[in-house]
């Protein structure tokens, strides 16, 4: 519910400045940023993203900076800038890695995967993808476990292994621990 995240954020961020909670003040920005993503409103995701990443920086919050690097680089990839993105993703994953954000270092394996196909490189995306979903299973993630599942399958399709393609495709259908709609 994008309209209500935005709502909310819009509270948030404002209480925040009261309390003089730059930490909260970054966060509520960040939830903006993400929520206009969704909503698919790519530049104000963009503007709000730069004012989380200004926001982060201030206060060397390297978790809220990972996040703001990663949606840069998705941001980049609506705009078929896919090299400015990697580069983006590389350094949230560093930030991300460093700051333990651990659900942007799944998204950032994820979107790394997205990237290197969109290149067609299908071996750095599988690499990629392969080290996400080792991390998401370790760590129990398993929203991520699912679209990682189905990345690799698009990804084998591509290089003509349609029997790994399958097997990774069917797993993503019968995975026991999530289902989405989306990803079925």
């Amino acid at each position: 519910k994008p309209d209500s995240t935005i709502y909310f954020s819009q509270k948030s961020k404002l209480l925040a400045q009261s309390l003089k909670y730059p930490l909260g003040e970054a966060r509520a920005i960040a939830n903006m940023a993400r929520a206009f993503y969704v909503k698919g409103s790519y530049d104000l995701s963009l503007t709000y993203t730069l004012q989380a990443k200004s926001a982060s920086e201030k206060i060397n919050d390297k978790f809220g900076l990972a996040f703001a690097y990663n949606n840069i680089g998705l941001i980049h990839l609506t705009q078929n800038k896919i090299q400015e993105a990697l580069k983006d993703f590389l350094t949230a994953l560093d930030l991300a890695i460093t700051s333990k954000n651990i659900n942007t270092q799944a998204s950032v394996y994820i979107n790394l995967g997205i990237a290197y196909s969109g290149l067609n490189q299908p071996d750095k995306a599988l690499s990629y993808l392969g080290t996400g979903l080792e991390y998401c299973r370790k760590n129990k993630l398993h929203n991520y476990v699912i679209m990682i599942l189905n990345h690799m399958a698009e990804n084998y399709y591509k290089i003509k292994k349609y029997d790994k393609a399958i097997d990774y495709y069917l797993s993503a259908l019968n995975y026991k621990e999530y289902q989405s709609d989306w990803e079925n």
